[in-house]
């Protein structure tokens, strides 16, 4: 499938490792471990999600972007999706890719203009090649601070790194707008959690790095997942990413491991 540079993750090929501290006090009680898992199980969850919608968003974005070259001359060429295409809806997608390039304007027309909905349906296609293996723990020990250690690619470790990054900042960036001690009522403290990450991720669109409504990955947190944020930052966790990864997010590189 052809992918601009522009859409690839930075954890697209090997398989990465990151690692999560944190300091859980002086011999934790089991519980104690067990619930910052637990917690942490469902953060990987919810970024796996979030890497779904990123890789679909890529895809659609890459098939638009693929399309709008092929159309170059002016007349709307279906060759890239010849052999994905549903027979019965050629009519439908020669239809929305002249739309496509009628409107089209700007270094990065895709990005300016309504995915189609018939080219969504294409694009779903490839998904599964590009979202990359499940998230999966590759080390875990406790001799305070507890470490975490997992292993992935792709966009679906994308989704639980940019997560993850939210978590480690997360005290700092509380404290900056002091809410959590103002508000004491849950609904009110869980929404101004969401508009946290949702401003979070609005800075990384912002930035290029992503091409997904920050207000769609917002809408997907649950309180449980928000209260789990909320756990795994507790402690203040440190995070380690792979020095390509660091690099792209503008940070001090990590050690690889």
């Amino acid at each position: 499938m052809y992918m601009p540079e522009t859409y690839m993750p930075p954890l697209h090929g090997d398989n990465y490792q990151i690692s999560l501290r944190a300091d859980l006090g002086r011999a934790a009680s089991v519980d104690r471990v067990s619930e910052y898992l637990a917690a942490f199980h469902t953060v990987l969850d919810v970024g796996e999600r979030w890497g779904v919608v990123m890789a679909e968003e890529a895809s659609v974005r890459s098939l638009m972007a693929e399309l709008l070259i092929a159309g170059d001359g002016g007349e709307p060429s279906l060759h890239p999706i010849l052999k994905e295409m549903p027979w019965y809806d050629e009519k439908r997608i020669y239809l929305a890719v002249n739309r496509m390039i009628e409107h089209r304007v700007g270094e990065h027309p895709e990005l300016q203009m309504e995915a189609p909905r018939v080219l969504r349906e294409v694009a779903s296609l490839s998904v599964p090649q590009i979202l990359g293996p499940s998230v999966s723990a590759t080390e875990v020990t406790y001799r305070n601070p507890i470490e975490i250690i997992v292993g992935g690619s792709a966009f679906a470790l994308y989704g639980a790194v940019q997560l993850l990054r939210i978590i480690r900042d997360w005290k700092s960036r509380r404290r900056q707008t002091d809410s959590a001690a103002r508000i004491a009522d849950a609904a009110a403290r869980e929404a101004s959690a969401r508009a946290d990450v949702i401003e979070y991720l609005g800075n990384e669109i912002t930035s290029g790095r992503l091409h997904v409504p920050a207000s769609q990955l917002g809408a997907m947190l649950t309180q449980s997942d928000l209260s789990a944020v909320a756990k795994l930052a507790g402690p203040e966790p440190t995070l380690e990413l792979p020095s390509n990864v660091s690099s792209f997010f503008g940070e001090e590189t990590s050690p690889t491991r």
